[in-house]
């Protein structure tokens, strides 16, 4: 659950952490441990979402395995384990001193709503079809299995302020393998509805073992919002499903 840092890892000034009072460091085998008395302010970072920023994650469960390592910061009740995050990538431990205040609420609102769109919970998606096995010439009918094309929202009052998330699908890209593509606004009607994503194939699969690869991409716009205010645009996110789809040709045989 927690990374192993260094004392020299925590300095770097690519973590863009100030402490505006004496800050001690102490370096275990489990991660770097910083006590600090005073606001901690992030510096520099991305306001435009350029992900080099850095901000702290609550550790709302720190692990039994870990509670004898940390029972010095632990039996104090104004101190508190965030993770460290520069980029995608996790520094490691802090503990802050909350007894003057939220330490972090100095973090760049953009910057939250940034970690919160790269981790929004995206349902698990399958592509469905009918019939199981296609054939040449006849309709295909497509749809998305396990997402209806909701909104997915996802927020955080962690900082001394809350940011909202939201997601909503601008288009669904299908790709069916046989170098048709269309785009739709709805993810299809499972069967037995007609559903609106429709294909017919030319020519069958043989020659692929596993038949047609179908990818879907559905295309997400994200926005945010600081304390219920107005809703900010930032750059949106994507996710893909796909599947594999075996057509078949039937023939005439004449006899005689």
């Amino acid at each position: 659950m927690l990374p192993v840092a260094s004392a020299e890892a925590q300095s770097h000034e690519d973590d863009q952490f100030d402490f505006e009072s004496t800050t001690v460091v102490d370096t275990n085998t489990d991660a770097v441990v910083v006590d600090a008395d005073a606001q901690a302010i992030v510096a520099g970072t991305a306001g435009s979402g350029g992900g080099s920023g850095c901000w702290l994650d609550p550790v709302t469960n720190i692990g039994e395995i870990f509670v004898d390592s940390f029972e010095e910061q632990l039996s104090n009740p104004n101190l508190f384990p965030f993770l460290l995050w520069c980029g995608k990538q996790m520094r490691g431990l802090v503990w802050l001193d909350m007894s003057g205040g939220n330490p972090v609420d100095a973090v760049d609102p953009e910057t939250i709503a940034m970690h919160l769109r790269d981790e929004i919970p995206v349902p698990s998606v399958e592509i469905g079809v009918n019939p199981d096995r296609g054939l040449v010439g006849l309709e295909s009918w497509f749809w998305l299995e396990g997402y209806d094309g909701s909104p997915i929202e996802d927020s955080t009052d962690a900082f001394g302020q809350l940011v909202e998330v939201e997601a909503r699908v601008k288009e669904y890209e299908w790709s069916f393998g046989d170098g048709d593509t269309i785009a739709a606004k709805t993810p299809g009607r499972s069967y037995p509805h007609r559903s609106q994503i429709r294909h017919v194939y030319e020519r069958s699969s043989a020659g692929l073992p596993s038949g047609f690869p179908v990818e879907v991409k559905f295309v997400f716009d994200v926005r945010y919002r600081v304390d219920g205010g107005g809703w900010i645009e930032i750059p949106g996110i994507s996710r893909v499903a796909e599947a594999s789809y075996r057509v078949r040709e039937s023939q005439a045989v004449i006899q005689q």
